[in-house]
């Protein structure tokens, strides 16, 4: 995603909201200038299945053992689901 993309996708919910700004500002010049100084993303992960978490977790820690090890290490949310053996 570029600045381009950013910028158009700004300048489209700028024409949807209601702003202070009207026809005369803008021909003075004054408007809305995208700056973007920290963004944060994310990734959300969905899984259908329990043992695909528990899967993906594992994985997760093997791959950064190096960054410490911990005591325990333990799911925080827990599921009713318990799978059969």
């Amino acid at each position: 995603m570029g600045a381009g993309t950013i910028n158009v996708f700004v300048q489209r919910w700028l024409a949807r909201l209601p702003l202070p700004f009207g026809q005369k500002d803008r021909d003075a010049g004054y408007w809305w200038e995208t700056s973007m100084r920290q963004i944060e993303t994310s990734r959300t992960i969905v899984f259908d299945a329990p043992r695909h978490a528990r899967g993906f977790f594992e994985a997760l820690i093997v791959d950064n053992l190096d960054l410490g090890r911990p005591h325990n290490v333990e799911s925080v949310i827990q599921s009713p689901y318990q799978p059969s053996r």
